[in-house]
């Protein structure tokens, strides 16, 4: 009986060491793919997948995600996947969130170097591994003009639930996070810098070459020339539209 059990025991630490190595090469795997963006996209999904399944503690997650104190940590967006991890891509320019684990503030942005820039601000909640929430005003930046900002939700403090946009956490240390959101895709980000040292950093010349070559761009601004929209609010609508597409696009896993 003794064997029997010492037996069963010796199995199940033999695969609890298989599974750890597993999931440790796949973050190696993530990191590499965060710094280099030359990781096969078939590679990161497979890698998704098994941070996935392996279901870590998510006891440190929270203040690992948004620090100690305000006003939190910065992530960098690196790969969206879709439902099922069935295909995914890197993220085409650079769109960040902040995470402010002390107030349970929450930012997401897309920079566009000198351009401008379009965030949403709000709250969030924590609950286990699930991080709910509630944006509450719109800021928009155009090159050098002071930012404009619209609120919305009036008074409203209701806590954020799973009603909400939500985010499911399976893996953050200091350097990458993975989660899912609500629609079931996937995404994982690596932490950066602050925000504002993007706005005049070597990612204008790469938009340039994005804007010039991509037909999303390309059909967007045809969309607001044909449009009522002002001749001379096209700037900014053009930044507001491509903004906000892309932005969803980073969060149709929500």
């Amino acid at each position: 009986m003794r064997s029997h059990l010492l037996g069963n025991f010796l199995n199940l630490l033999v695969l609890l060491l298989r599974v750890v190595k597993e999931v440790d090469e796949c973050i190696k795997l993530l990191k590499n793919a965060a710094k280099t963006r030359r990781i096969a996209a078939k590679e990161v999904l497979s890698a998704l997948a098994v941070i996935e399944k392996a279901k870590l503690d998510p006891s440190r997650f929270l203040e690992t995600l948004g620090g100690l104190r305000s006003p939190g940590r910065t992530w960098m967006l690196i790969f969206t996947a879709k439902n099922d991890l069935k295909s995914g891509t890197y993220f085409p320019i650079t769109a960040v969130q902040r995470f402010d684990a002390t107030a349970k503030r929450i930012e997401n942005g897309v920079y566009l170097g000198p351009l401008g820039r379009l965030t949403f601000e709000g709250r969030f909640s924590w609950k286990k591994r699930i991080l709910a929430f509630i944006f509450e005003r719109m800021r928009i930046k155009i090159g050098p003009f002071y930012p404009f900002e619209i609120q919305f939700g009036g008074k409203d403090e209701t806590e954020p639930s799973t009603k909400n946009p939500f985010f499911i956490w399976f893996y953050i240390d200091d350097e990458i996070a993975v989660a899912r959101g609500k629609s079931g895709g996937t995404a994982f980000w690596c932490r950066c810098r602050q925000v504002s040292s993007f706005l005049m950093s070597s990612k204008a010349v790469y938009l340039c070459r994005f804007f010039k070559g991509n037909v999303d761009f390309l059909n967007i601004s045809k969309r607001i020339l044909n449009s009522n929209v002002r001749r001379s609010s096209l700037p900014f609508a053009t930044l507001l539209v491509l903004a906000a597409e892309l932005i969803s696009r980073s969060y149709s896993l929500k």
